[in-house]
């Protein structure tokens, strides 16, 4: 085969058993998807079971001119690749970093052609590592990462398949112990566990306000998971994809409004409409679920978190209940960050510069576009006007509250007056 023709097999696991999904061949000038003719006949035009929403099982398959949208979910950007990256002499291509994503969130994975399952298995599982969780509020990053010896960095290998810059460990929870999920089938609690980036004293706040950040929304009434609890400097967020149910381990399909929306590669200039757009076209819930990404997207400027780009929104693919937005995940106060991370998705024409947004302009094309009636947003913006005794009542600090006191006032003022404008 020539260097520069790739073959990927994809698998999904399905009420936790793994099945052949398909392929990902590149060759000379384009990238093809191909269901396997077995999974396509049993699951035909089933999105819920496709490798993206966008393409749900078929005969014809699909082609690209690169990499598909979907791709970058799964091989692990951030964290992850600096991880791979650091530990070859040089420098690995996305299909590299794809195709070393055999635990990555969801319920597909990736493997080279003709990679024996059953070896990658046995590897892992010779693996095993395990932390006491009250150790954690001491253990120093490194010890946890691959330089600390070759067993380490295997389980670095398959236990940091996630998005996102800061370091993570996938993890089961059994008692009072951590061990590595290394995507073997084990009972437990399924987490992950996130570290700082960075020693610096904010990014540490950064990590430890995520989770009253979080209860701040769930008092305000949002789509929230169970809560996140933090050990010292690691803070451990129970998995929504992930579960164990009656001797198997319960994997469900998680694909970013990115992917869904098939916005190439990383791009990040995407504005609300088109995720407006998927969310009304893939929900089996389109008025819920738009309703609660409007909400979110408020929340945000009110808590002046700008990290809003396609991949900290996600939708939850389950065969039983149907395709939803995802819980609420990567919400904290971001304005800390060092990097100055920009607000990438915005409203369009309705939103100005410093996140001055023309909410009568906003919910009149809600309405107009989905049929979004404005008063479905009338006990949100209630509860709203009572934000800062909320964040109080949720144990964020009286600074934090201070912070964000102009953002919230310069979002509640246009809402309200939105509210009763004819």
């Amino acid at each position: 085969m020539d260097a520069s023709q790739i073959s990927i097999e994809i698998e999904i696991s399905v009420n936790g058993e793994w099945r052949l999904l398909g392929r990902l061949d590149r060759g000379l000038t384009r990238v093809e998807l191909n269901y396997d003719i077995n999974y396509a006949c049993d699951h035909m035009g089933q999105a819920v079971f496709g490798v993206s929403l966008a393409h749900p099982p078929d005969f014809s398959g699909a082609s690209f001119s690169d990499l598909p949208p979907f791709a970058y979910d799964y091989m692990g950007g951030g964290f992850a690749r600096e991880l791979r990256q650091s530990a070859k002499a040089s420098t690995l291509t996305e299909w590299d970093h794809l195709r070393a994503s055999y635990n990555p969130q969801g319920n597909l994975r990736f493997f080279t052609f003709g990679t024996n399952r059953h070896e990658v298995d046995i590897v892992r599982s010779n693996n095993p590592l395990a932390w006491k969780l009250e150790a954690l509020k001491m253990e120093a990053l490194k010890t946890l990462t691959y330089e600390a010896n070759g067993q380490q960095q295997a389980l670095f290998q398959g236990n940091s398949d996630t998005q996102g810059n800061c370091p993570k460990l996938w993890i089961v929870i059994k008692g009072d112990e951590a061990h590595a999920d290394l995507g073997l089938d084990q009972p437990g609690e399924f987490c992950l566990m996130k570290f700082p980036r960075g020693k610096r004293s904010k990014m540490q706040e950064i990590l430890r306000l995520e989770a009253p950040y979080l209860e701040v929304a769930r008092a305000l009434g949002l789509h929230v998971g169970a809560p996140l609890r933090v050990h010292g400097k690691v803070l451990l967020i129970p998995r929504f994809d992930r579960f164990w149910c009656d001797g198997k381990v319960i994997r469900l399909g998680q694909e970013s409004l990115f992917s869904a929306a098939q916005v190439p590669g990383q791009q990040a200039g995407v504005d609300h409409w088109r995720y407006c757009d998927v969310i009304t076209k893939f929900s089996c819930q389109p008025a819920k679920d738009l309703l609660e990404y409007v909400r979110r997207d408020i929340l945000n400027l009110c808590m002046r978190n700008p990290d809003n780009h396609g991949r900290n929104n996600a939708f939850l693919k389950d065969p039983v209940n149907g395709v939803t937005l995802s819980p609420l995940y990567d919400f904290a106060p971001m304005y800390l960050d060092d990097n100055v991370i920009p607000r990438c998705t915005r409203w369009g024409e309705y939103e100005r510069y410093e996140s001055e947004i023309d909410w009568h302009g906003v919910l009149a094309q809600l309405h107009q576009r989905y049929g979004l009636e404005k008063t479905t947003l009338q006990p949100f913006v209630a509860v709203l006007a009572e934000l800062p005794k909320t964040c109080e009542q949720q144990g964020l600090p009286p600074q934090r509250i201070a912070d964000c006191r102009d953002a919230w006032q310069r979002q509640l003022g246009p809402l309200q007056q939105a509210m009763v404008a004819g």
